[in-house]
């Protein structure tokens, strides 16, 4: 997803505005099958899967060409104070794939840990049939759910980089000139993260856990976007405090 995209103006919505954007026609080349028919797919997926939905979020791009939503499934991957998400997108105007990925949703806050990556990125392609969506939703979101413990131990993991105040300032404008932190926040950063009241440690989970709080009001198709940045960020962060 590109730069334009993420400043398409997209908001947050309910699953029936979702549902009521339409479907494009068909081509030799393009089959731009309709949030409404992958939506359809991912519910058939989850129910075969038998897993217990807690939370649905969506977000439309302007005009509601291009699509995110967020599933919340019930824990039970063992992972104290978090529950599984599921991130599905889909676009009928050629802006991205059909694609699944992997969020870990903290409870108490609601901040979310994204994976980076996703596990099946699908081009609407002319021969793409919705038997192969259909099929393609039931294993993508098995990939999905089995990364779970793994993102929650890179997760919890960052709490072993503790930072000191030197660390803390340089880490802090690296991430506003990577744009992982807008310089407008910086005064609720610091605040939440190295200030007399702080609501996070000052570690590398907490500064993770600080700039996912500032984004958590965003709509669902920015805060995918900006949490696989902070993501990526983490991992740098982790490489440079080894």
């Amino acid at each position: 997803m590109t730069k334009e995209f993420l400043q398409m103006g997209a908001t947050r919505c309910d699953e029936e505005a979702v549902r009521m954007v339409g479907q494009p026609g068909f081509t030799k080349t393009w089959h731009p099958f309709g949030h409404n028919k992958v939506l359809d797919a991912t519910w058939g997926a989850i129910d075969k899967l038998n897993l217990t939905v807690v939370k649905k979020e969506f977000s439309l791009s302007a005009e509601g060409k291009n699509m995110f939503g967020l599933i919340e499934v019930e824990n039970g991957f063992g992972m104290e104070g978090k529950n599984a998400c599921i991130g599905v997108r889909n676009s009928i105007n050629k802006a991205m794939s059909l694609g699944f990925c992997f969020v870990l949703r903290v409870i108490k806050c609601l901040n979310q840990v994204s994976d980076s990556d996703y596990v099946l990125l699908r081009k609407h392609t002319g021969n793409l049939e919705y038997t192969e969506i259909k099929t393609q939703a039931v294993t993508a979101i098995e990939q999905v759910l089995e990364r779970a413990e793994g993102m929650n131990q890179w997760h919890e993991g960052l709490r072993e980089y503790s930072l000191t105040q030197i660390s803390f300032d340089r880490l802090t404008i690296r991430a506003m000139r990577r744009k992982v932190l807008a310089p407008s926040k910086f005064h609720e950063f610091d605040g939440l993260v190295a200030g007399p009241e702080a609501d996070y440690d000052r570690d590398l989970h907490g500064f993770h856990g600080g700039l996912t709080q500032l984004i958590r009001d965003r709509n669902m198709i920015q805060i995918s976007l900006q949490n696989r940045k902070i993501t990526e960020f983490m991992n740098e962060a982790v490489t440079r405090l080894r």
